[in-house]
């Protein structure tokens, strides 16, 4: 009998071993799944962030170009800015996404 106790013991332990696992992997795959939707976020926000920046780029090349009619000294710097900003960004998140 001993024998047979000692079985169903270390049957009992495997068992909860693999309810144990199966928990984690549930866990793993929860994460898994949040971390890919976290990812798409940040891939939809770079592909915003490089039209923003598209943008920016030609209006900013507009103006150093002198065809930007009726532009201030201020707008003109304010562009600039959001240009510089919009760029600091955009390296930011990939940063985030490469590590």
């Amino acid at each position: 009998m001993t024998n047979d106790n000692g079985f169903a013991s270390l049957l009992d332990g495997l068992k909860l071993q693999i309810a144990l696992l199966k928990k984690r992997c549930i866990d793993d795959e929860a994460e898994i799944s949040a971390l890919r939707e976290a990812n798409g976020r940040q891939q939809e926000r770079i592909a915003e962030l490089e039209k923003n920046e598209a943008e920016l780029a030609e209006k900013y090349r507009s103006l150093r170009a002198g065809t930007l009619q009726g532009a201030s000294a201020e707008e003109v710097e304010n562009l600039r800015n959001r240009y510089l900003a919009m760029i600091r960004e955009i390296d930011l998140c990939l940063d985030k996404l490469n590590g």
